[in-house]
């Protein structure tokens, strides 16, 4: 005979419980628990225990105030007041309360601007463009641009215009990959690269989301994160620590004696921004990866 005490109640806090598992476990929930339990494995064989130790005391990185924003002096010096980002100085018109073409605005710390984005993609390239080493600076909705075709006089707006370390411009296009073809954003760009841009670029591109993918995004995100709480001692040991790693290494590895795990951390995304560490495979970046010393940067 069961015993009924120890049967699930049907219903919990007045919401049947059938409900609650299928919120739990339904679709969704079972990817993230199936996902929890590969994270588990990976860790396990690779021989890595993630520390979820609380420490005895707090430490608090101290961010590095030419990364945080713009400050400027105030008129009566009383001190450095905070200077408000700039508005996108975009040339397409945007609407704010569309739910279809309006993606928010991505902060661009270099010039202390918005950034902005009428769909994800354009959202994920805003951050992956800040941190790319030869990108010095970078515009949205620009340039303006008129071509002929079919003897027809036509206008485009590309969604970025970057200048390269070389002083080279680019406007750059944006698209998924599965509307490439159907848009003709190809032709449009042959048209516009053999008719010339206007002297207002060297030449043009076009960015996917092959290109502009949710693992490129979460390293760029981690890079511009770090540079906002760089501190040099932090980096100064990082920096130490991996002169004596020779072949490849793991980030975890890297953490191993640190006084502050989340400092460390920081300073290894910063060594990775430097071009100090590499990562051996392309994708997301995390604890397992296999990272190595780039001695020709």
């Amino acid at each position: 005979m069961k015993n009924e005490g120890n049967r699930p109640p049907s219903i919990i806090a007045g919401v049947p419980a059938a409900e609650i598992d299928k919120k739990l476990f339904g679709h969704r929930g079972r990817l993230r628990a199936r996902r929890a339990i590969l994270e588990r494995v990976r860790y396990s064989r690779a021989g890595v225990a993630p520390d979820d130790k609380v420490p005895g005391a707090t430490v608090y990185l101290q961010p590095d105030a030419e990364h945080v924003g713009r400050t400027g002096r105030d008129a009566l010096d009383v001190g450095d007041v905070w200077m408000e980002a700039t508005p996108s100085s975009g040339l397409r018109s945007v609407d704010h309360v569309s739910k279809s073409s309006f993606r928010g605005h991505v902060p661009y710390r270099g010039q202390n601007a918005s950034l902005s984005a009428e769909s994800m993609i354009e959202a994920r390239l805003a951050k992956i463009l800040q941190v790319h080493r030869s990108v010095i600076e970078i515009r949205s909705q620009y340039p303006r641009v008129q071509y002929v075709d079919d003897a027809t006089l036509r206008e485009t707006v590309f969604d970025f215009w970057v200048m390269l370390s070389n002083q080279q411009r680019v406007a750059v296009a944006v698209k998924p990959a599965r509307k490439v073809r159907s848009s003709g954003i190809l032709r449009t760009l042959r048209l516009v690269s053999d008719q010339g841009i206007g002297g207002y670029a060297d030449a043009v591109a076009l960015f996917t989301d092959a290109r502009a993918g949710l693992e490129d995004e979460y390293n760029a995100a981690w890079i511009l994160r770090s540079r906002r709480m760089f501190s040099q001692t932090e980096y100064n040991q990082a920096l130490e620590r991996i002169s004596v790693v020779h072949g490849s290494t793991r980030f975890h590895d890297l953490l191993a004696g640190a006084g502050c795990q989340a400092a460390r951390r920081t300073a290894i995304w910063n060594l990775i921004d430097q071009g100090e560490l590499e990562p051996e495979e392309h994708g997301r970046i995390e604890d397992l990866s296999w990272l190595r010393r780039n001695t020709f940067h």
